[in-house]
């Protein structure tokens, strides 16, 4: 429950996101505030709150949890496995991603062709599902996020605008 406000800024490149800052709020306190500094030159993350942070190698292809959204409309994981390296702002992860097929989603615009996006995980553990509109440049299109309690917290589109 509560706040939850989440910034990422970056630049798009030919193959796709390159985030440069991450800023996530979880609630009403400073102390809830994670934030992560891509350094993509000297080729270091910088993530944590406040002034707890860590600076480790930033892996090719690095995503915040925003831009990894996106990233999939850049390159889809269409077969096999994906391995992605997404930051929190709290910590940096290697995630395995995988295509569950298409399937027909029902949005306030009527149903939509997605392809089912699933991170492969293990039990009692967080999993984000994500569903691409493959009419719209594979855009989120419905994302799905359970936490390790089991709570779900599920955003599905209400507007396209292409400009």
């Amino acid at each position: 429950s509560g706040r939850h406000v989440q910034i990422s800024q970056g630049v798009i490149t030919a193959s796709g996101m390159r985030p440069e800052s991450y800023w996530v709020q979880r609630g009403q306190s400073a102390d809830k505030t994670d934030a992560a500094r891509f350094d993509w030159q000297g080729g270091q993350l910088t993530y944590g709150s406040g002034g707890d942070t860590r600076t480790v190698s930033l892996p090719d292809g690095t995503q915040d949890l925003l831009s990894f959204l996106y990233q999939l409309a850049f390159d889809p994981p269409l077969g096999e496995n994906t391995q992605l390296h997404i930051t929190t702002g709290r910590k940096l992860g290697s995630y395995a991603y995988q295509s569950r097929g298409e399937e027909i989603v029902e949005t306030p615009l009527g149903p939509i062709k997605a392809l089912h996006v699933a991170q492969l995980r293990q039990e009692g553990e967080e999993n984000t599902e994500i569903w691409l509109a493959t009419e719209y440049h594979y855009l989120p299109l419905k994302i799905r996020f359970t936490d390790k309690q089991g709570s779900v917290m599920e955003q599905t589109v209400s507007a396209i605008k292409v400009q």
